[in-house]
């Protein structure tokens, strides 16, 4: 993570995952989730503003948000399932 993330899930997406994983970041303050039902231009605009604004405080949080972020996530997923396909399971 190198920048703070803005968030807008989308409202059909199955599951809240996109809610939940943005929750993980605001907590771990390197982000913020905008609802896309309460979203204007405006607000958008201030969150952009906010979050330049705050630089100091992610680059402080990013060292901890890195334990939360797994950046290998779709390659070891995918081995996981590559190796169960195979029979075997990954430690």
């Amino acid at each position: 993570m190198k920048r703070p993330a803005i968030l807008i899930p989308l409202p059909w997406a199955g599951g809240c995952e996109q809610q939940e994983n943005g929750k993980l970041l605001e907590e771990a303050g390197i982000g913020q989730v905008l609802p896309q039902e309460e979203l204007t231009p405006d607000i958008l605009s201030q969150t952009i503003k906010k979050a330049i604004q705050n630089l100091e405080n992610f680059k402080k949080n990013a060292p901890k948000a890195k334990r939360l972020i797994k950046l290998d996530a779709a390659e070891r997923l995918a081995e996981e399932v590559l190796s169960l396909a195979e029979g075997r399971r990954l430690g």
